[in-house]
């Protein structure tokens, strides 16, 4: 229900970094005892220059609750990764963490009263904008015969449940974050929302080798190379030549792989792509027009 393509972290190294620090932040504010000290207190930034709250803020779920709804939906949007590219998908989680802690800071700057919820609101439900204008719905159904829901239902779901965690301060943090997202969309923004090639490139070359998010083992590549090795173990025995394979259009793995993200099987977009001569566009169409 929640399918979201290829498991783990295939192509979503910064989708890892994040939940990982947000689990462990979370994990050692709880030890420690250091949660009140990491939330976001205008106050204190303030007065005391408690500078580092603007950035731990983003990174410290201070409930059970609140960390179990919000990994299981960032692990759920790491198909945005993978469809934007890791470049662009960080400089997306910047920018809107960047609006989304102004708005809170000038609205505690003005209400001093307002407490937000803590926690990386900002990447879940800036998300969830992209989620609803960009992820189409792939099917339907019914329940009690009377009220129609589609699969994306269940994402929503999730979402409303963190959103009411905790009732005030989270709905607090779900606007400014709803708003964040939106504000990401005008075009000038969206467009122009690029990291400097000097961060991508020291990425590119020291960080992601030690994350190992570009490896994937999966049935097709296993297949593959079965094929191999009984292609050379024929070769070695002299056998007969094994007839060519019909020569099809090649598959695009980053095409293949935005299609799997959308919730079809891998089967089902590698066919679509087969027939459309490897056109992103048409596949998802085709697909869609089945699936309706």
């Amino acid at each position: 229900m929640l399918n979201s393509g290829h498991p783990g972290f295939y192509h979503a190294p910064v989708t890892k970094v994040i939940i990982v620090s947000v689990v462990l932040c979370t994990v050692f504010g709880s030890i420690m005892g250091s949660q009140p000290h990491m939330t976001l207190q205008m106050n204190d930034v303030v007065e005391h220059l408690h500078l580092w709250r603007l950035l731990t803020h983003n990174f410290v779920f201070t409930t059970p609750g609140e960390l179990l709804f919000g990994m299981v939906l960032m692990y759920y949007f790491r198909q945005f990764e993978r469809q934007l590219g890791s470049s662009r998908f960080a400089s997306f989680a910047i920018i809107t963490a960047i609006i989304y802690t102004t708005i809170l800071a000038s609205l505690q700057v003005l209400l001093p009263s307002i407490s937000p919820a803590s926690g990386p609101y900002s990447l879940v439900f800036a998300s969830l904008v992209f989620f609803f204008f960009e992820t189409p719905k792939l099917y339907r159904f019914e329940i009690l015969g009377a009220v129609e829901f589609s699969d994306k239902a269940f994402v929503y779901l999730m979402a409303m449940q963190l959103m009411i965690s905790s009732p005030l301060r989270s709905l607090v943090s779900f606007s400014a974050a709803l708003f964040s997202g939106i504000v990401y969309r005008i075009p000038l923004i969206r467009e122009n929302a690029d990291l400097p090639d000097f961060i991508v490139s020291f990425c590119s070359r020291y960080v992601l080798p030690l994350l190992g998010t570009d490896r994937l083992l999966t049935p097709r590549g296993r297949s593959r190379r079965s094929d191999d090795h009984a292609s050379a173990h024929h070769r070695r025995l002299g056998a007969a030549a094994v007839p060519p394979r019909q020569t099809t259009t090649p598959q695009s793995e980053t095409n293949l792989d935005v299609i799997v993200s959308m919730g079809f099987s891998e089967q089902q977009a590698a066919m679509a792509l087969e027939r459309t001569h490897n056109d992103l566009q048409r596949a998802t169409e085709l697909l869609l027009s089945e699936a309706g």
